[in-house]
């Protein structure tokens, strides 16, 4: 939903629980945190990501995303993860919207310490929705914890964990049959939905990460960065195919399947960055 609202980004909504997002005639192909490269595993996303955990998202298109760890020339997408403040601060919402939308969140931060040199956040999100398809509905929920202390009057280190399962019921696999053997259309009511009730994709992500930036002054730093990211997956899907004949309505074909998968990827960074006289 996001990134239907940068300009010049396109999102492909394979299916229900799959997207595919290009720019300048590319695919973007590597998301960021806090300007870490994170592999997009298979060019495409699946499941959904709340933002409840980032304060903002950057968007680089064309060529300077060539100049960063790992873009490419369609487009770099940062994610910047919520810091804790010195000063308490909490925030909480409550949505309801159309098709039975219901969401939650939650956001505090809280200092340990008089100073706030020693401080923790916290940010939680549920949501469950149903849809204009029939019989599908999202369940997601979203937790995210980090800590951080000042070493010094230059430097800070964190560290963080954060986990996201999203589970979706009657969901979509695949197109459906556009057109009938003689070559005409097949109308489509909106709702219509190939996605059986017991369908659906389960995603679960999870990230534990550190970090230690040092400020050297005149806009001149150092930032060294690890971090763990575990995504499962447990699907049960089905898949349609084929073109019906218009008189018998024969031609259909299914493919029902049950998938597990694993990611893993263990990520060390360290940059200095600064600005350059000219």
């Amino acid at each position: 939903q996001l990134l239907t609202t940068v300009p010049g980004v396109s999102v492909l909504a394979a299916e229900t629980d799959r997207v595919y997002y290009s720019a300048r005639g590319f695919d973007i192909q590597t998301f960021q945190i806090d300007g870490v490269g994170l592999p997009f595993a298979f060019g495409i996303q699946t499941g959904s990501i709340d933002t409840a955990i980032y304060d903002r998202i950057e968007v680089v298109r064309g060529a300077p995303g060539l100049l960063s760890p790992t873009g490419n020339p369609s487009a770099l997408v940062n994610f910047v993860r919520k810091r804790p403040y010195r000063e308490f601060e909490a925030h909480i919402g409550a949505q309801y919207g159309s098709f039975d939308h219901k969401r939650l969140d939650a956001d505090v931060s809280v200092p340990l310490t008089s100073d706030g040199s020693i401080r923790v956040r916290g940010v939680g999100a549920y949501l469950y929705t149903d849809s204009y398809l029939d019989r599908y509905q999202l369940e997601r929920w979203t937790g995210y914890g980090i800590i951080e202390a000042d070493l010094g009057p230059d430097t800070a280190a964190s560290a963080g964990y954060a986990h996201q399962d999203h589970q979706s019921t009657a969901a979509q696999w695949g197109a459906v049959p556009l057109t009938y053997t003689d070559g005409s259309r097949v109308e489509f009511d909106r709702s219509d939905n190939t996605g059986p009730d017991w369908a659906g994709w389960g995603v679960i992500d999870r990230q534990i990460f550190g970090d230690i930036t040092h400020n050297f002054g005149d806009d001149w730093f150092f930032r060294g960065t690890v971090m763990r990211r575990a995504a499962s997956e447990a699907d049960e899907l089905f898949y349609v195919y084929g073109n019906p004949d218009r008189e018998t309505g024969l031609g259909i074909f299914s493919y029902p399947g049950k998938f597990s998968g694993e990611t893993r990827n263990l990520t060390f960074d360290a940059h200095v960055g600064g600005k350059l006289a000219v």
